[in-house]
């Protein structure tokens, strides 16, 4: 997120040395940021005489009167550093109404920054990432860093504070740092024992490539991604039932073990659907895109919860992939990131025409879903997978040369419709409430490996044809009816302690739909529904 590297940097800015010109994105910007601007930034709705000092092309551009904010290399100049030293409180700026002040050191940083040409910069979230040749060292203190590139930076740095590297860890103190960094967990006593024996001169670089090669190593880069993405394994809301999204948390973790490149990373999670042959590994990724609140009241205005959800999307993509705080463009045009309210929509659109539902029922498996083979059959599916094309052209191909021979005789199609309703335990034969018998006559009840199951032991077949009473419950699998029909639902409450009103909910022509008997205001979101 933005603020930290803004924190960090303005806590390091005074000590940049006279010999080194200040850096735009490292020490100006977030003193602008802090404290121009509120009036002089991004947010055109705010911005205060048409002059955005975020950016070179307005600070630098001359007013009617020939006026520049900031010239290049020239104090006098330039307007802004002029309105930062003056002494008169009608011209000073920040105003003494802002309640900000530019201390001393802030101020020569910016006197350095304009005499040094004022160059500006990239937002820092989207400037590449360049190699940097390390800082030549003194003899001095080439002695204590030694030829690890990182604490050459870090001892040159302390050598401008006046300050000098600790000594070296000792063997059993560097060991927990290294395991705690790349596991997340301490060394075991023979890990140790083994590392303080070991007299080589690699021995530590040994040790990080076991880290490395650890399971261990991608559970715990693993943790911190998935906080950054909000993962859980509840739906967030209402009931905040179990949401079995464990699947992508375990692929994150094998990607880290593997060390997957960071663009497929990016690839697979953000679109892995959209592959040109997507494995299942593929669509698994794309779980990132399903963390998300999910809701089953009734009551619930899908398109506001759509809403809701496509910008937490939106924020979550923008915060791990971007560097960009986006939320805060929701309302308005961002005050310090560059992106407009319109952007902020135009980017939440990319996620709007997902195939899930925010009202889910909160159901443990919302579909769309993938069913999961265990290792050794998902690698006779890849197998199969790979065969599939070259068996379905031979296919074609025999259909083409045989297809003269044999017409297919026209006449009109015969049409039906299949429905499946999946239950764990469902008696096949139901009651009226006049204690009439009624047998499934209506649909069969099947299982085996040919039976579309996903969470229970039998699933109920249903022809489009049949007219007969079923009597079923469909458990946490929706059963959706795509013909007209009368559903029936068949109400037994507690005789001595009945309910002050029965809430039922469902979907309409794809929209949430509720009917209350009794009471309404004694109906909450987890009492009295059916």
């Amino acid at each position: 997120m933005s603020w930290f590297p803004l924190t960090v940097l303005v806590l390091i800015a005074a000590t940049i040395p006279a010999s080194e010109a200040p850096s735009f994105n490292r020490d100006i910007r977030p003193l602008l940021s802090e404290h121009c601007f509120a009036c002089h930034g991004f947010d055109a709705s705010h911005r205060k005489a048409k002059l955005r000092l975020d950016v070179a092309e307005s600070a630098y551009r001359r007013n009617g009167d020939g006026v520049a904010a900031i010239v290049p290399g020239d104090l006098k100049a330039s307007a802004a550093w002029q309105r930062i030293i003056t002494d008169d409180d009608d011209d000073l700026m920040p105003p003494p109404s802002s309640h900000k002040t530019l201390d001393a050191g802030e101020r020569d940083l910016i006197r350095r920054w304009v005499e040094a040409g004022a160059p500006y910069e990239p937002h820092w979230a989207f400037a590449p990432i360049t190699a940097l040749e390390p800082p030549p060292l003194a003899d001095a203190i080439r002695q204590q860093a030694g030829e690890q590139t990182l604490d050459r930076w870090i001892a040159t740095r302390l050598a401008r504070e006046g300050l000098e590297l600790s000594e070296p860890a000792p063997p059993e103190v560097l060991l927990r740092r290294v395991s705690l960094d790349l596991t997340g967990l301490p060394p075991s006593v023979p890990e140790l024992d083994a590392f303080l024996a070991d007299a080589s001169t690699d021995g530590y670089q040994r040790v990080v490539d076991r880290l490395l090669a650890s399971p261990r190593f991608g559970e715990h880069q693993a943790r911190q991604w998935l906080d950054v993405v909000r993962y859980a394994d509840t739906h967030g809301m209402h009931l905040d039932n179990e949401h079995r999204v464990w699947p992508y948390r375990d692929w994150v973790v094998r990607a880290f073990n593997a060390n997957l490149s960071f663009d497929q990373f990016t690839t697979r999670q953000l679109a892995g659907d959209l592959l040109a042959q997507p494995s299942v590994d593929d669509l698994v990724a794309t779980g990132y895109l399903r963390l998300n609140l999910a809701t089953s009241e009734a009551g619930t205005i899908e398109a506001e919860a759509l809403v809701r959800v496509t910008g937490d999307r939106a924020e979550t993509t923008a915060g791990a992939w971007l560097g960009l705080t986006a939320g805060c463009a929701a309302c308005h045009d961002h005050k310090f990131d560059p992106l407009t309210r319109r952007e902020y929509y135009q980017f939440g659109a990319f996620f709007s025409g997902m195939a899930d539902r925010v009202w889910s029922g909160n159901v443990r498996v919302a579909g769309p879903s993938v069913l999961l083979a265990d290792a050794a059959t998902q690698t006779r599916i890849a197998a199969i997978a790979k065969e599939l094309p070259g068996l379905e052209a031979a296919l074609s191909a025999k259909t083409k040369e045989l297809a003269p021979a044999h017409p297919v005789p026209k006449g009109k199609p015969v049409t039906y419709e299949v429905i499946w309703a999946e239950d764990g335990d469902v008696p096949t034969v139901g009651s009226l409430p006049t204690g009439e018998a009624v047998t499934m006559a209506a649909g069969t009840w099947m299982s085996g490996g040919h039976v579309p199951l996903v969470a229970g032991r039998k699933a109920l077949r249903v022809d489009a044809a049949a007219t007969r009473p079923v009597i079923f419950d469909t458990g946490e699998v929706p059963l959706r009816l795509r013909n007209a029909f009368i559903a029936i639902a068949h109400v037994q409450p507690d005789a001595k302690h009945p309910p002050r009103a029965v809430g039922i909910g469902f979907l309409c022509a794809g929209k949430p739909a509720r009917m209350v008997w009794g009471d309404p205001s004694a109906l909450s979101d987890t009492v009295g529904q059916v």
